[in-house]
């Protein structure tokens, strides 16, 4: 979360009035709330950034077709659906390339982009002012390949692959 808000610091700099969006559970309560509320404070970004909880599918595609880009700053966390839901909602996804649970593969640059942590502003930038990713098309992408009929068919696929393998 630190990242989150110092990136949006930075950004601020070059770009007075960006905004972004936080989308995050309730898992942590009312610490938890309480906790994001003095990040606000502490970092001054009050009124810059939007904290939605605990959305509901609607409201996170709301979210997302107002977004330029869905951002996913874990170094750990796996194969968040976060950024699969924004390729469907035509949102091209951002995942650092120092993190260690998302297959990479799942990233092309038809849908979005896998950049190292220290080029993170760059990117952004390039995003904000209309240089990176104007030509994604990360929805066509992500139902071509991620659909749940895809995904199906490759189970399918595999598991029958598996059978044919142990009755050799």
């Amino acid at each position: 979360v630190y990242r989150f808000f110092e990136t949006v610091v930075q950004l601020r700099q070059w770009y007075p009035a960006y905004r972004a969006a936080l989308v995050v559970s309730s898992w942590g309560g009312e610490e938890g709330k309480a906790f994001v509320e003095r990040l606000l404070e502490g970092y001054s970004l009050r009124g810059a950034v939007d904290v939605f909880v605990d959305l509901d599918q609607d409201g996170v595609n709301t979210v997302l077709n107002q977004s330029r880009v869905c951002v996913l700053l874990s170094r750990k966390e796996g194969s968040n659906k976060s950024l699969f839901e924004s390729m469907f909602a035509g949102t091209p996804g951002l995942l650092l390339s120092e993190n260690i649970g998302v297959a990479k593969e799942f990233i092309p640059p038809v849908a979005g982009v896998v950049v190292p942590e220290r080029r993170l502003i760059d990117t952004l930038q390039g995003i904000q002012n209309g240089t990176l990713l104007q030509n994604c098309d990360s929805r066509e992408w992500a139902v071509s390949r991620l659909a749940p009929e895809i995904s199906a068919q490759a189970v399918a696929e595999a598991v029958k692959y598996g059978r044919r393998v142990l009755l050799e």
